[in-house]
């Protein structure tokens, strides 16, 4: 008897110290590195960000690889792949428009946060695909907010959905899609390479992307997809194919959902004007 109880207590104590290593390996695996960085010639600007973000660091399953520089002129996208760069946008020798261009260039995945005194450079904001624009001074729950949104999105790039077309079936990126298409007996898949024919319709895309921060109707026959909006008016939107590829434009707004469609953007953008 004695002899079973040693036996009991040293295979519990096995599976319950297996069982917590499991558990910390999958809290380990859930906690996210990311390389992230600051630019700003205002040493207090960067410092002020620098301690928002292992504020949000210590609440969260995220580390942040945090470089901190004070002259765009001296940031190197040769050794260094950013997931997050949040640039000023007036910087001497060389503007945070410029830095985030090359940042883009060197990343296309990379997350864009622009903070700036002023409020003319929204539409150069655009065309980089800035994903957040702040006005100085930063307030810190606005930021709070935003960053957290940016984190999301982070998560949201690696996600794939599997299209099938004439039997065939291929895995995409949900953020490589521009926008869903309503037609007969299913929808257009359209991505930055290329268009999928499927036999599902957009509302079903919709469920399964499960995404409706980005993903929204515009119009009727449309999803599109906010994350890769360039540009658009009451008529027209112009989607963004990445490096090297024209963009593409088509009438898909319609005046019934021009507003919802509008507010849906700005809210994603983090800036109602």
């Amino acid at each position: 008897m004695v002899k079973m109880i040693a036996f009991l207590s040293k295979t519990i104590y096995f599976f319950a110290d297996k069982l917590k290593q499991i558990m910390y390996n999958s809290i380990k695996e859930r906690i996210i590195m990311i390389n992230l960085l600051i630019c700003d010639d205002d040493v207090k600007s960067t410092d002020s960000i620098t301690k928002l973000i292992r504020e949000f660091e210590s609440k969260n399953d995220v580390e942040f690889n945090i470089e901190v520089e004070n002259d765009s002129t001296k940031v190197s996208l040769e050794k260094n792949r950013y997931d997050i760069a949040i640039v000023d946008v007036e910087m001497p020798n060389k503007s945070g428009l410029l830095l985030a261009q090359d940042i883009r260039r060197a990343n296309e995945d990379s997350i864009i946060i622009v903070i700036t005194s002023h409020m003319i450079y929204l539409d150069s904001a655009m065309d980089i695909q800035a994903f957040r624009f702040l006005t100085k001074p930063v307030e810190e729950d606005r930021f709070d907010l935003n960053f957290k949104k940016a984190i999301q999105y982070y998560q949201t790039l690696f996600k794939e959905i599997f299209v099938e077309e004439n039997g065939k079936v291929y895995k995409i990126k949900s953020v490589d899609i521009l926008y869903i298409e309503n037609i007969k007996h299913g929808s257009n898949v359209v991505t930055k390479t290329r268009t999928y024919r499927t036999n599902k319709k957009p509302s079903e895309w919709e469920k399964i992307i499960d995404q409706p921060n980005f993903f929204v109707r515009s119009h009727r026959s449309y999803t599109v997809n906010l994350q890769n909006i360039i540009y658009f008016d009451k008529n027209i939107i112009s989607f963004t194919r990445g490096r090297g590829n024209e963009p593409i434009s088509l009438p898909c707004v319609s005046q019934r959902k021009y507003q919802n469609f509008r507010k849906a953007f700005f809210d994603f953008a983090g800036q109602l004007v």
